[in-house]
């Protein structure tokens, strides 16, 4: 949307999609090459995360973070390096195919107290909360609205001074629409200031 995407954009170099699915695994299991089966399935989820790490390489960012929110694959990065925290980036795929697809950077991805530091908080993963339960979620587990809320998990290794790893804490902030965007693709990372709970992000169903 105009104001939040980046001028920008770069197509990452992903590897060859799995060359075996679940019901290939399934089907494989009596010729007995069931095993080789699953090897090529996670070796293509693999190619997936080296493709997501390259991405983040591209762009100077850190402790990358992929997930999929509507039709899309997001990855937030993190600017800072070691044990320091730094600004969060975050980009947008222009496909739900991750192998050669387009990536934009959003301008404002993260809102509120301590945005610039990226909350002082590194990426560990993104959480896809399904309101109501699994069964609520989109066709083919994806995450969308508004049965979907992405929240985000930050590791804070410096809670008791740099290094401290064993009082390392985690920072839970919801990913909602940035404000005055003109659809979902816009997310951005929000610091409500102070307490939150998730159904303060539940949004209503359309109406029919």
């Amino acid at each position: 949307p105009a104001g939040h995407a980046g001028t920008t954009a770069f197509t990452a170099t992903a590897a060859a999609p799995a060359t075996a699915t679940a019901a290939a695994a399934a089907a494989a299991a009596g010729s007995g090459d069931a095993f080789v089966a699953v090897i090529q399935s996670a070796a293509g989820a693999a190619g997936q995360v080296a493709a997501a790490a390259g991405t983040a390489a591209k762009v100077g960012g850190a402790a990358p973070c992929l997930f999929a929110y509507d039709g899309r694959w997001y990855l937030l990065v993190s600017t800072g390096a070691g044990w320091s925290t730094g600004p969060l980036q975050l980009f947008v795929s222009d496909s739900s195919d991750l192998c050669g697809a387009s990536w934009s950077q959003l301008k404002h991805a993260t809102a509120g107290p301590d945005a610039g530091s990226g909350f002082d908080s590194s990426p560990a993963f993104v959480l896809s909360y399904r309101f109501g339960g699994p069964s609520q979620g989109a066709a083919g587990g994806g995450c969308s609205q508004p049965s979907c809320l992405p929240i985000y998990f930050g590791d804070r290794w410096n809670s008791k001074g740099p290094g401290s790893v064993g009082n390392a804490s985690y920072v839970w902030l919801p990913l909602v629409p940035a404000a005055g965007s003109a659809g979902s693709a816009a997310l951005q990372l929000l610091n409500p200031g102070g307490p939150w709970r998730i159904s303060d992000y539940q949004q209503p169903a359309p109406s029919t």
